[in-house]
């Protein structure tokens, strides 16, 4: 029989249709859901090959559309979920701090010249600190934060200080300025023991150190004095005498609070330098050592 050119049309025209009801959707997987994920969650892409759809996963628990005609499967899923789930190393902003609780670091010594900040539930080292003397004046000393448990860590930031011509300062992101007018004590006569920090610009990020007890705490120095003030860390320092007792004396530790954590890196530095002016002779007992 031979049929038409508008039979053989019309025939063409319901094979497709037949092929197309049939086809369905691509099909889809839901992953395991990781209720108790603390990171958070990334968008990474999946790649399909050549072709220019992706299937994407966008949080624990979401789903990936598997299709068939571009090769993507569960196991490329987990892959992504695994990926998903790695540390990331931005700083928190000002809105998912929130979701940290106060952390507690402990100072503890790792050489004669360093030592690293750590949780007390958690024996990897979260800083390194260490101190080093500029050979052209021995008696001035260069004090390094670094992001990590080793002198291999990113530098955070740096301090020189010391008894010597050379004024002290304070290099952060490879900008250096003079100690002096960056920690300042303000306040009047009867409270020198207030510390402001003003690295940034913007004066909504200073610090306020209050100091007047054996812990020292920290502030926006917009917020110090006021009712609504909002404590970013409190600084428990070292004696300088002897426990009554006569038991060791436990170490230094910086308790961060969530609000403090996006500053956490101006907030050790400028911790340091406090407890620094704290523990340097005075001028007077500094006649006395050199003559």
């Amino acid at each position: 029989m031979i049929l038409k050119d508008s039979e053989m049309d019309a025939a063409n025209a319901i094979a497709v249709a037949r092929k197309a009801s049939t086809s369905g959707p691509p099909t889809r997987e839901r992953l395991p859901s990781y209720s108790d994920s603390v990171d958070p969650p990334l968008t990474p892409e999946l790649s399909c090959g050549s072709s220019a759809t992706s299937s994407t996963v966008s949080s624990p628990g979401s789903e990936v559309v598997l299709h068939p005609d571009h090769g993507v499967y569960l196991s490329d899923a987990y892959a992504a979920l695994a990926r998903e789930r790695q540390p990331i190393s931005r700083k928190p902003s000002q809105q998912d701090t929130r979701a940290f609780g106060p952390v507690v670091y402990n100072f503890n010594n790792v050489s004669y010249h360093s030592m690293v900040l750590q949780l007390a539930d958690d024996p990897e080292p979260h800083y390194h600190i260490s101190v080093h003397l500029n050979c052209f004046i021995p008696s001035s000393y260069i004090t390094v934060l670094r992001k990590g448990g080793s002198e291999e860590g990113e530098v955070l930031g740096s301090f020189e200080m010391g008894i010597s011509q050379k004024k002290p300062t304070i290099t952060i992101n490879g900008v250096e300025k003079f100690m002096s007018t960056i920690l300042v004590k303000s306040g009047t006569k009867s409270d020198r023991a207030v510390w402001q920090w003003r690295w940034h610009n913007d004066q909504d990020l200073h610090l306020s150190w209050h100091c007047d007890s054996p812990v020292k705490y920290c502030y926006l120095h917009s917020q110090a004095g006021t009712p609504n003030a909002t404590l970013l860390a409190s600084f428990t320092t070292i004696p300088l005498a002897p426990r009554a007792d006569g038991k060791p004396a436990p170490p230094p530790s910086l308790k961060l609070f969530p609000d403090g954590h996006r500053l956490v890196d101006h907030i050790i530095i400028s911790a340091l330098i406090i407890e620094r002016q704290r523990l340097m002779p005075t001028p007077k007992s500094q006649k006395s050592l050199f003559g």
